[in-house]
Order: C-alpha cells, then sequence, then structure tokens
C-alpha cells in the first residue's frame, strides 16, 4: 500500500480510514465491555470467579501476541484481504461468545475473537499513515487516538447497560450492528494488492513462536498473577520462567536475523524509542484507572452498573469536544509543548482524585475524569505524530504494531501492578488503624460502648450488641483501609505520570509528517 502523492486525501482514503478507525474502536471495546458483566456470565456458565477472569484474560492474551504480526500477515496476504477476513472472523466469534454454553467454549470463542479484534488495531495507523497525505495525517492520528480512548471508558458502562437490560448475551452481538458497514467500508475503500504467499516460506517461524510464548505468557502473569499471589505460586513461577527464557530467545533471533517479524531496530531512532515508552505509559494511565475506578464506586459507594457507567461516561463525551481541535494546534505548535500539556492535565486529574474519602461522589469523579478527557487528546495525537515521524513508509506496518503493542502491554501492566499495589496498601492502612484502636485506650472503648448502646437499642441484649459493634468497627477500618489504598493508587499514577515528561526533553523536534514526503 503505497502512500497517496495529493496534498489532500480523496474521499475514498477518508472511508478507509473511517473503516479502519472502526474496526479498532469495536476490537478495543471488547477488552473492557464483560468487565461489569462478568458475574453474570459467571453465573450463567457456572464458573467461579478465578474461572470466570479468564473470559477477559483470554481475549487479552491473544490480542497482545497478534498485534506485532499484522505488519508480516498484511505483507503476505495484503492489507485489504487480511482486514476482511478478520473483520468476519471477529464477527462470527462475537456470535459465539453470546451463544456459549460453557466456560471452556467461552474462553475459546474469546480467545479466536482476540485474534481477530488484534489485528485490525494496528492497521489502522498503517492505513492513516500510507493512505493521508502528510498534512492530513493529524486528523487520522486524532481519530484513531478517539477510538483507543473512548473505548475503554465506554466499555464498561455499555456492558452494564446492555446487561441490564437485554442479559450478557447482548455484549457480544451488538458487535453485529456496526458488522455490515465496516465490511462495506473496507471492501470498497481498500486498495486491492497482490498477495505475497512465499513469503511465508522464509518467514521469521522461530522469531513468531518466541514473541507469542513471551506476549502469551507476560500477559497471563499480569492479569493472574495478584489473584494467584505471584510467584508464592508455582503455576505463577513456571509461567515466569517461560516468559524470561522465550524474551530472551526472542530478542537473540530478532536482532540477529536480516528479515525479522518485529523489527526491534526502530527502537535505535529516538523519537520512536520515546514515543514507545510514553504509549506505554498512556496505556497505564487509561487501563489502570479504568479497572480502579469502576471497582471504588462499586464496592465503596455502593454503585451499581448503570450508575457507574453514568459517571464514567465523562471520560468520553469530552474528548469528542477537544480531539478535532488538536490536529489543527499541531500544524502551529511543536507536538512536544501539546504532549506537556497533555501530561500535565492527566497528573492534575490523579492528584484530583488522590484526595478521596467516603464524600467524594459522582460530582467530584465527574470533574476528575473531565479532566483527565481533557488530557487524553494532547497526548495520543501528538505522541502518534512524533512517533512516526520520519519512519519509511515500508516501515510503517512494523512500527505501527510495535507501538500499538507496547500500549496495550502497558494497560496489561498497569491493572496487574494497581491491584497488586491496592491490596498491599490496604493492609497497610489496616494494620495501621489497627494499632489505633485499643482496649485499653479510652477514645476507642467510647466509640465501642457508643456502638454498642446502638445495637441495644434496636433490640439486640448486651452480648450480641457488643459483637455488633465489633463487627461495625471492623466494617468501618476496612471502609476506611480501601479508601486510603485506592488514593494512594491515583497519587502513585500521578507520580508516574509527571516522571514521564522527562522523554519530552530528550525528543527530537518532528520535522513534519509521519512516514516522511509524500512521494
Amino acid at each position: 500500500m503505497s502512500q497517496t502523492v495529493s496534498s489532500k486525501a480523496t474521499s475514498q482514503q477518508w472511508l478507509a480510514v473511517a473503516g479502519v478507525v472502526l474496526g479498532a474502536f469495536v476490537a478495543i471495546l471488547d477488552t473492557s465491555i464483560t468487565n461489569s458483566s462478568l458475574q453474570d456470565i459467571q453465573g450463567s456458565l457456572s464458573a467461579s470467579l478465578s474461572e470466570g477472569s479468564w473470559i477477559s484474560t483470554s481475549y487479552l492474551v491473544t490480542e497482545i501476541m497478534i498485534i506485532p504480526l499484522t505488519a508480516f500477515f498484511c505483507r503476505v496476504f495484503s492489507t485489504r484481504l487480511y482486514l476482511l477476513a478478520n473483520v468476519v472472523i471477529f464477527l462470527l466469534f462475537s456470535a459465539l461468545c453470546g451463544l456459549a454454553h460453557s466456560l471452556g467454549s467461552m474462553i475459546l470463542f474469546r480467545a479466536c475473537q482476540g485474534i481477530a479484534g488484534g489485528a485490525l488495531i494496528p492497521v489502522a495507523i498503517t492505513v492513516i499513515v500510507t493512505m493521508l497525505p502528510a498534512t492530513q495525517q493529524a486528523i487520522g492520528f486524532a481519530l484513531f487516538g478517539l477510538a483507543t480512548t473512548f473505548a475503554p471508558a465506554l466499555g464498561p458502562s455499555l456492558g452494564g447497560w446492555l446487561t441490564s437490560h437485554y442479559g450478557w448475551p447482548y455484549i457480544f452481538y451488538i458487535n453485529l450492528l456496526p458488522g455490515a458497514p465496516l465490511l462495506l467500508l473496507l471492501a470498497r475503500n481498500i486498495p486491492r494488492e497482490p498477495m505475497n504467499l512465499r513469503e511465508l516460506k522464509q518467514a521469521d517461524w522461530w522469531g513468531i513462536l518466541s514473541m507469542s510464548m513471551f506476549l502469551g505468557t507476560l500477559t497471563t502473569i499480569l492479569e493472574e498473577g495478584n489473584r494467584e499471589d505471584w510467584l508464592s505460586s508455582a503455576y505463577i513461577s513456571r509461567l515466569t520462567v517461560i516468559c524470561a527464557a522465550s524474551f530472551v530467545a526472542f530478542l537473540f533471533v530478532e536482532l540477529t536475523r536480516k528479515n525479522p517479524v518485529v523489527d526491534l531496530r526502530l527502537l535505535a531512532r529516538r523519537n520512536f524509542l520515546l514515543s514507545c515508552i510514553m504509549s506505554f505509559t498512556l496505556g497505564v494511565a487509561i487501563y489502570a484507572p479504568n479497572y480502579v475506578t469502576p471497582v471504588y464506586m462499586g464496592s465503596i459507594l455502593g454503585f451499581d452498573a448503570l450508575e457507574t457507567g453514568r459517571v464514567m461516561m465523562w471520560m468520553g463525551f469530552p474528548q469528542l469536544l477537544v480531539m478535532p481541535l488538536v490536529p489543527a494546534l499541531i500544524h502551529k505548535i511543536d507536538a512536544r509543548g501539546l504532549l506537556w500539556v497533555g501530561y500535565a492535565l492527566l497528573a492534575a486529574s490523579f492528584f484530583m482524585n488522590s484526595g478521596l474519602t467516603l464524600d467524594f461522589g459522582k460530582t467530584q469523579f465527574a470533574w476528575c475524569l473531565v479532566v483527565r478527557a481533557l488530557a487524553i487528546p494532547f497526548m495520543i495525537t501528538p505522541s502518534t505524530a512524533i512517533a512516526y515521524d520520519g519512519i519509511e513508509p515500508e516501515n510503517v506496518g512494523n512500527a505501527s504494531g510495535l507501538f500499538n503493542m507496547v500500549r496495550n502491554l502497558g494497560g496489561s501492566v498497569g491493572i496487574g501492578l494497581i491491584s497488586t499495589f491496592a491490596s498491599r496498601r490496604y493492609t497497610f492502612h489496616f494494620a495501621r488503624l489497627a494499632e489505633n484502636f485499643s482496649y485499653t485506650d479510652s477514645a476507642s472503648l467510647q466509640r465501642l460502648s457508643g456502638l454498642q448502646k446502638a445495637f441495644m437499642l434496636k433490640g439486640a441484649d448486651a452480648s450480641i450488641a457488643y459483637q455488633q459493634a465489633i463487627q461495625a468497627m471492623n466494617g468501618v477500618m476496612t471502609r476506611e483501609s480501601y479508601i486510603l489504598s485506592y488514593a494512594d493508587c491515583f497519587y502513585l499514577l500521578a507520580v508516574t505520570t509527571l516522571l514521564c515528561t522527562v522523554c519530552i526533553f530528550f525528543m527530537n523536534k518532528p520535522q513534519g509528517g509521519a512516514a516522511g514526503p509524500a512521494h
């Protein structure tokens, strides 16, 4: 697929971009749409909590494995054919997920859905860079950025609403609605190219195998590690050994092979390397708070899926207003300056959340999410433009695979680490609060006595009222410990975001236009 020679894209090229962005949106939406409906799915399939977690994990594992391989498969089968085939496969397994009758079949269908969905994400960037002129690529990046950030925010709320009104199978059937227009957009607007099946014979199969094992085991470790108590679990320990060995093998193969399936040499380019680091942090910044916030609302504030969804929607809608402005700003302001604005706003939103108390309700969360939503467009579009600035057209596919893989990997790392950090900080805060409660302390005894009298007024005898008072005190300490631990999570995210801005100092000023000048 060659880059356009015109200074303005044609309607066909814009429709092609619209098609691939829609495909990426649907694929990313499915990474989070099951989150608010897992209990309903688990109950229907007679699965435990730990077993049900694989409904999400299986999709994430296969998705992240296929993303860096997409450029290779596009060269072999052609971009158009590969896209169309994966859209059909994605829609087929979406329908099968809704019809799943057992946990095993659901996990299998979700894994296949992830393989197809993962292919739709990096191809979007490839099409934007190769089909749009350099002067209009920022608009394409903005559309892609909107898809990658709005979809994770929309997923839990849409999933909760569909489950409440129609049942959990409809969180999968909803994918069928954009299916026909998506196929039409891609079939009519992505140019035909010949297949290159001969490349299968010279393929970097050892690189593909080692990379798949590395990414598959790493994603599984990150998703399941906290539930399994990390290396204290023999299962996680074995996966860690396999992950480390396959990573070393992957590096050796890719750095010594003339035509690697994933060109790690692209990381030698300063702007691309630094953009990948920031993309990793962006993955953490998008997925980790989108995991922490709904859990907090449900467990501490008692919100149901619909209430949580109404609040989380504030993460998405402000982006619709800001995102169209960013492409115009990129042509007038140094993209690095826009990155500063985005990361400063993001850190501010996390610092706002770090003051969590029991009185921190819908309005406060909404304002934090609005600030975060305003930040994302100033991060996605400039960082993507800087990453692809100067990348040759023949390397765009490999660069896209790496860039998107890193962002998704950041999301998995962020969720895994933030869930572990939250549980560790909960233990710390509960121990500190317990130290302040003493049966010899007059203030503690006074609070306990007041609770006992309150329960006695409700009809309980003295001994039962005393036990109820102790349970109530324990409940208060548990609740406060969780609130403090979640506040610590947001503080950690704020500090991490600020530290990431160091990368901006070392970025070269972009020359203007990814993939170099149009030719």
